[in-house]
């Protein structure tokens, strides 16, 4: 089916390069691309037959047809369609000093409005860059990554944050990973779609007893006091999932990795070194519908496993949580990168590596020092080779190497093995049990004879 006259891409000011490649595919399709190809390279056409002549005047109307009447003084002195089609490319394509400003101004000004579509907004911005490397500018792909990331709108700017701070960065793979934050918002936002369809569709007579105020003759989704009490809230549902897997599955010294969530979170209030209270508590909805506040907000303090210190700012209190989150959004305003892979999850601030949450299922846990370690292995982060063998059981130092790859927690040394013989492990290897006399215990008297 051809396309409608609503569908043609009319030439204009600004569009040359998305009308020169539908006009050649329009006349592709008839069979008159010949028509516009210089005389030089087309050794096969023979012009002078009537039946060229009538063609050539085909497709002279087609590309007429679709000039903006604004633009069609151009061609009026057009005689052949390649006449008219070398006479576009002149005024529109044509390295002038006002094309030049017009295609600079338009790559200045050139910004994503709010609803526009990621593929759309990324069709005009290679419509540009096609448009600097026709007047002789070309860009190159670290300053079309550049362009591309500063003209997005702020729903964009988690990502972008990421992107931008991920070493080795592509263009293709920044549209790539842009494109599917798109694609989220549209499955989103068709799941929502089909809520309300299902919503509508079952408004009918409900006699059961409403989950949140316990009344009938309503279900908790038309709950006007559940509804009352959200609107005096500020709901975050980037957090509602997450909140409900803290609930679950997590100790008070473990901390989720979340790509999602807009703010760390935590229980655990000693872990706070200052704390503000909120004026206006934070509402979080987790899972099952339940509505939980945030009353505070300061600086935490983590001692990892390894015995190193982390300080994480902006975490939200909430003391109805049994759990904690790390906001990968929220490090990244910190230039702190987040790397994932399929065992573990590494952030990097620079060259260095600030700490490692390694994957358990499908989440990433970062543990930490937890309370009922002892104060000292929490004060002091290397010990003498001779108390930690003797804390560890004796045990040699090839096996030690061994365990600090297989266990988290496992305390350091601060020198090197010696020659010194240890005495414990000498008293254990003199003593010796006698060997049985009998091959068979007895369980009775005179049970073996």
């Amino acid at each position: 089916m051809s396309p409608s006259y609503a569908d043609t891409v009319k030439l204009v000011e600004d569009n040359y390069c998305h009308w020169e490649f539908n006009m050649r595919m329009k006349l592709s399709r008839k069979g008159l691309l010949a028509h516009i190809i210089k005389p030089e390279f087309d050794a096969l056409s023979d012009r002078s037959t009537v039946q060229w002549k009538t063609n050539d005047l085909k497709a002279l109307g087609v590309i007429a047809g679709d000039v903006s009447l604004t633009y069609q003084v151009y061609i009026r002195g057009a005689t052949t369609a390649a006449d008219s089609w070398r006479m576009l490319e002149e005024q529109f394509n044509r390295n002038t000093l006002k094309n030049r400003l017009i295609v600079t101004k338009k790559l200045h000004n050139f910004k994503m409005e709010s609803g526009t579509r990621f593929a759309v907004h990324v069709d005009q911005f290679k419509e540009i860059v096609l448009q600097m490397e026709t007047i002789g500018e070309p860009l190159d792909e670290t300053r079309q990554l550049v362009l591309l990331l500063g003209s997005l709108t702020d729903e964009y700017r988690m990502i972008s944050t990421v992107l931008e701070n991920t070493p080795n960065m592509t263009l293709a793979y920044a549209i790539q990973a842009l494109s599917g934050v798109d694609a989220s918002d549209e499955s989103s936002s068709a799941q929502q779609k089909a809520f309300v369809a299902k919503k509508s569709y079952d408004k009918r007579g409900f006699n059961g007893k409403c989950f949140y105020c316990k009344k009938t003759g309503h279900k908790a989704t038309e709950c006007r006091k559940k509804k009352a009490d959200e609107e005096r809230g500020q709901v975050a549902r980037e957090t509602s999932d997450y909140a409900f897997t803290a609930t679950s599955a997590m100790g008070k010294s473990e901390w989720l990795v979340d790509s999602g969530a807009s703010s760390h979170m935590t229980s655990v209030r000693d872990k706070f070194v200052s704390m503000k209270e909120l004026k206006t508590p934070v509402r979080i909805t987790i899972a099952d519908g339940k509505k939980i506040d945030a009353v505070a907000m300061g600086t935490v303090g983590l001692k990892l496993m390894d015995g190193t210190s982390v300080t994480l700012s902006d975490v939200l209190y909430i003391p109805e949580v049994e759990g904690s989150l790390i906001s990968v959004a929220k490090l990244a305003e910190k230039d702190v990168v987040a790397q994932f892979s399929k065992d573990k999850c590494v952030f990097r601030y620079g060259d260095a590596t600030v700490m490692e949450a390694k994957r358990c299922g499908n989440v990433y846990k970062l543990k930490t020092v937890g309370d009922e370690v002892c104060h000292a292995a929490t004060t002091s982060r290397k010990e003498p080779w001779a108390v930690v063998h003797a804390r560890l059981g004796h045990i040699p130092f090839k096996r030690y190497e061994q365990l600090l790859t297989m266990a988290d927690g496992v305390p350091r040394i601060a020198d090197e093995p010696s020659d010194h013989v240890c005495a414990g492990c000498c008293m254990g290897k003199m003593r010796e049990d006698n060997f049985s006399r009998s091959p068979e215990k007895t369980v009775k008297s005179a049970g073996v004879l």
